[in-house]
């Protein structure tokens, strides 16, 4: 449930943050909502309005359209990222995790040349001798 509030208001930010874009792009100054305005303004932005919310009316606001675009654009960012963080997160520590596997480093010390030229006469004893005996 935590996961869902907090994605929510990341996309709620987002959208502020997309408005505040558009009007820094048509040469407002970067502005974002009082705090106890940022969800009631929340409709007015998303139907284009570029002024919704904030204090000061800037001179060169953005257009609706331009808006809009912005709040698509980034809220598409923000989901995409949200999804590859949730699949790598499901992956490293989700059910359905690999468990027990070893890193390279580990197979490496364990399956390695190395290893396997000191046991060979264990792995393949009609081929290798044991140190200390001669060949069979």
């Amino acid at each position: 449930m935590g996961v869902v509030i907090v994605v929510s208001f990341v996309l709620v930010i987002t959208v502020h943050v997309a408005r505040a874009v558009a009007n820094w792009f048509s040469g407002a100054p970067w502005s974002f909502p009082e705090s106890r305005s940022i969800f009631t303004s929340l409709p007015a932005i998303l139907t284009g309005s570029p002024t919704a919310g904030l204090s000061e009316i800037p001179a060169n606001h953005a257009s609706g359209t331009a808006v809009i675009v912005w709040v698509i654009l980034l809220e598409l960012v923000v989901l995409v990222a949200t999804t590859w963080g949730a699949v790598v997160t499901l992956r490293r520590f989700g059910s359905g995790r690999i468990r027990g596997m070893a890193t390279p480093v580990e197979v490496d010390q364990v399956l390695g040349l190395t290893r396997l030229r000191q046991h060979a006469h264990i792995v393949r004893p009609d081929l290798h001798a044991a140190p200390g005996r001669g060949r069979r």
